[in-house]
């Protein structure tokens, strides 16, 4: 259950702190005070969108915190769980903070938290019909959500896992698609990674080439100058012409010093060394002297060199800027085209899957939509009890199933399940377009042709459901748009909602202005209707009908207050809890007698009361006279 509530500079609130209690509470207060503003704040936090025009006139930022006893709420604590998220005492704290920049922020149990998994969190904690919110009743495609919310845990793992294999099935689609999309363009493609890998196989490249080229190019250009400057240092090493060279000297000197060794040990010293370097300008005179025979490059291989390195320079334009670069994109461009090529055989394997996902998924949704069928008639014989109770005592209700469109077939002409009918029973072998629950075979559409295309798959399954009503006796059953006025609508939605709190978990339900339209007896109706879902989960209801505030367990009144701040008049909406006192004196104000605080305003207001308190005491006797038996 909700325990207390913060709101910070959002709209007319400055700051508002309240505690909540159990059962059935109700706000209440003049037309425009703020009561929207209460409901909206509480929309804020549940992560609706909103906008920058949410906060405070001159705030900088603003939000909502709120306080949940999530004690006998396993999903709940599961879904935190998973996001390792803990709390203390069974008490949740989630809280949703806007800033003028339009940035909002979520957090449960302290931490930032995104908005879609906050969003799931709240889900399981509320259920805030908005004062609109009955008219998505005229949409059918929402009817189906309704009718799911009456199913058991093992529907609602099939709607879950049922979701996933959808997914599954678009994005293998989506994988073909994307390889059959287009094929002269997947030509071209082959056409241009042939070319370039044949251009690159062809050139033979080898790992640093374009090194040792640029090395013998530089040679080739000062071949003369090379040759003449090896010559001459051959002559000057080993001798030629009028010179002796290096080397004759070098060995006369290591004689000499040799001869006089016995008698000086350094002689004998440095003519070791000296010898040691006669070997080594032996050596390097060889050297020289092979070099200096060398011919000059020949122009041949001169041009091959420019060739060769004209081509790599090409190449590497286009294919790398190094030759270790071009043979790693031959590599990339050869693995692409094997599998490029590898098309067809790719295109059977996606297609292999993409009809295994295909049965899987139809599968399931036989089976989601035979125990749509099977919900159906207890959903339409409650969902007629429950308008029985809200005044609407010859009203007819059922669950239509649109049989075309590949969804499964009631067996009937006109694929209806109605909540009169003998047995209601589903046929989900039967004609007239039904789905094989085996999931064998591509999908069957209403003339029992083959499909593949999948077109009408979808998260919710294969079914097109719509609500029908007669509302008087001797009317036909019609779509909700064409027969229920707005105060009709209120109460199939309560009548849902009452369903609802059965079998959702949800522990807190609110209700802003559900009894649009609605006065009189059926007004009392919805009071104690909602006195009644009020015994299972936490009800707030916004109400300007005091029958319903006379039935609350609590109430609170919302105030506008005009102050004046440093010269400045401010308005600020604020919400108290009142106490019996206050509580009569409201309710003889909405009952709008000629004066409302006159005495027989209070006690009409204090007997109808008296009256609400006991109708509540009956019924929670009746309720446990049930539970007794």
């Amino acid at each position: 259950m909700l325990r207390e509530i913060t709101i910070r500079n959002i709209a007319l609130i400055d700051e508002l702190a309240i505690e909540w209690r159990d059962g059935f509470q109700v706000i209440t207060g003049e037309t425009g005070a703020g009561k929207s503003i209460v409901i909206g704040a509480l929309s804020f936090l549940l992560g609706e969108p909103t906008g920058r025009d949410i906060l405070r006139t001159g705030a900088s930022r603003g939000g909502v915190q709120a306080v949940f006893d999530v004690s006998n709420l396993p999903a709940v604590k599961a879904a935190l769980s998973e996001r390792d998220l803990e709390i203390d005492d069974d008490l949740l704290t989630l809280s949703r903070e806007a800033f003028a920049n339009g940035r909002t922020v979520c957090r449960a149990a302290g931490e930032p938290l995104p908005l879609s998994a906050f969003r799931r969190v709240t889900a399981m904690l509320v259920d805030l019909h908005g004062q609109h919110a009955h008219q998505v009743l005229l949409d059918p495609k929402s009817h189906l959500a309704f009718l799911d919310d009456f199913g058991g845990d093992s529907h609602r793992d099939d709607l879950n896992q049922l979701k996933l294999l959808c997914r599954d099935w678009r994005e293998a689609k989506r994988s073909l698609d994307r390889l059959l999309t287009d094929a002269q363009e997947r030509a071209r493609r082959l056409d241009m990674l042939r070319f370039q890998l044949a251009e690159l196989t062809d050139a033979n490249l080898t790992l640093g080439e374009e090194d040792t080229l640029e090395e013998e190019r530089a040679r080739a250009r000062h071949a003369q100058k090379i040759h003449a400057a090896l010559a001459k240092a051959n002559a000057l090493i080993s001798g030629g012409g009028r010179s002796s060279g290096a080397v004759a000297p070098l060995k006369q000197a290591c004689a000499v010093l040799s001869a006089i060794a016995s008698f000086d040990p350094r002689a004998g010293a440095l003519s070791e060394r000296l010898e040691s370097l006669g070997y080594e300008l032996d050596d390097a005179a060889a050297e020289l002297s092979r070099l200096a025979d060398d011919d000059p490059l020949d122009p041949k291989q001169i041009d091959r060199v420019e060739s060769r390195l004209d081509l790599l320079r090409r190449l590497m334009r286009k294919y790398g800027a190094s030759t270790r670069e071009m043979i790693e994109y031959r590599e990339r461009v050869s693995g692409e085209l094997e599998e490029t090529l590898d098309t067809d055989a790719r295109a059977e394997r996606l297609r292999d899957e993409l009809a295994r996902r295909e049965r899987d998924y139809l599968a399931l949704a036989g089976k989601v939509s035979d125990t749509r069928r099977g919900l159906s008639r207890a959903f339409a014989e409650r969902m007629t009890a429950e308008l029985a109770r809200l005044g609407m005592e010859r009203a007819r209700f059922e669950v239509w199933f649109d049989g075309s469109g590949g969804s499964i077939g009631a067996g009937g002409s006109n694929g209806s399940i109605n909540a009169n009918d003998s047995d209601g029973s589903i046929n989900a072998n039967g004609s007239g377009g039904s789905i094989n629950a085996n999931g064998s075979g591509s999908s069957i559409n209403a003339s029992g042709s083959t499909a593949s295309s999948g077109a009408g798959f979808r998260e919710d399954g294969i079914d097109h459901a719509q609500f029908r009503i007669s509302a008087n006796a001797g009317e036909p059953l019609k779509p909700l748009s064409g027969v229920a006025s707005g105060g009709e609508l209120s109460r199939i939605m309560l009548a849902i909602k009452s369903i609802a709190a059965d079998h959702t978990g949800v522990p807190v339900v609110i209700f802003d202005e559900i009894d649009t339209g609605i006065s009189g007896r059926m007004a009392q109706a919805v009071a104690e209707k909602m006195s009644a879902i009020a015994r299972r989960c936490q009800v707030i209801c916004v109400t300007h009908l005091p029958q319903i505030a006379a039935m609350a367990d609590a109430a609170y009144r919302v105030e506008k207050i005009t102050e004046t701040v440093e010269g400045e008049e401010r308005t600020r909406s604020t919400l108290v809890r009142l106490d019996e006192k206050e509580r009569v004196a409201e309710l003889a104000r909405m009952l709008g007698g000629a004066d409302p605080e006159s005495e027989t305003s209070r006690r009409y207001a204090g007997a109808l009361i008296k009256e609400a308190s006991a109708l509540k005491k009956a019924g929670r006797a009746a309720r446990q006279g049930f539970r007794a038996v």
